[in-house]
């Protein structure tokens, strides 16, 4: 039962890694942190920890760039965000923010993992 599960959830993190890949190529940087602010958010309960510098290493962008996009995104009310300490406020704006692979990433893992989206 364990080893299936686990079997799934890593099967689940090869197509969300590959579909990164892909991403990190195609799509906006805005796009991209909206997609991953969502995924973060989608593991977190409320309020997360998060630099701009970590979050610049994980898009593969500028750290400025990250301090550029989150300062929109909180100028729009989507996230509040105050030294390291992020919270998703707009959840339904940031869906509309974010890149196509995060609706894919989420469809994976609930046909994966037998588990609604």
């Amino acid at each position: 039962m364990l080893g299936e599960l686990i079997k799934k959830f890593i099967l689940v993190r090869l197509h969300q890694q590959a579909r990164f890949t892909v991403c990190l190529n195609y799509h906006t940087a805005a796009s991209r942190l909206a997609r991953w602010l969502l995924m973060s958010s989608d593991r977190c309960a409320g309020s997360f920890h998060v630099t701009q510098q970590f979050m610049a290493l994980i898009l593969g962008v500028r750290r400025v760039s990250i301090t550029n996009i989150a300062s929109r995104f909180q100028n729009d009310g989507m996230i509040a965000y105050k030294r390291g300490e992020m919270m998703v406020l707009n959840r339904a704006a940031l869906e509309n923010r974010a890149c196509s692979c995060y609706a894919a990433d989420r469809q994976i893992y609930s046909r994966i993992m037998g588990t609604p989206a």
